[in-house]
C-alpha cells in the first residue's frame, strides 16, 4: 500500500496525538514526582498520610519487623513510573499504527 499524498489531509508525518500523549505522560509523572517528594519529606497534611498507613498494614500482618515503609512506598513508586512508561509506550506504538495503516 503507497502512502497518502503530500497535500493529502490524510498525509501528517508526526501524528498531533504524540504530543499530546507525551505531556500527558510527562504531566503524570511530574505529579507523581511532586507526591512522592512530599510524601518522603513530611510536607503532606493527614489525609495523605501514606507511610503510616503501610506501617500500620505492615504491623497487622505482622512484617513490621520485615520491611520498611519507605521501601514498599518507594517500591510502589518505581512500579507507577514503569507503568507511566509502559502506557506511554503503549500510546505512541498505537497512535504510530494508527498512522501507518492509512
Amino acid at each position: 500500500m503507497t502512502s497518502p499524498p503530500l497535500n493529502s489531509p490524510m498525509h501528517d508525518p508526526q501524528p498531533s496525538d504524540n504530543s499530546v500523549l507525551v505531556s500527558s505522560s510527562d504531566r503524570q509523572r511530574h505529579r507523581l514526582d511532586r507526591i512522592v517528594a512530599e510524601v518522603l519529606n513530611g510536607e503532606t497534611d493527614d489525609l495523605h498520610q501514606i507511610l503510616p498507613f503501610i506501617a500500620w498494614k505492615l504491623r497487622q500482618f505482622h512484617l513490621g519487623h520485615q520491611y520498611d515503609p519507605r521501601d514498599i512506598f518507594l517500591d510502589a513508586y518505581n512500579r507507577a513510573v514503569k507503568a507511566i512508561a509502559l502506557l506511554r509506550s503503549l500510546s505512541l506504538q498505537h497512535s504510530t499504527k494508527d498512522w501507518t495503516l492509512c
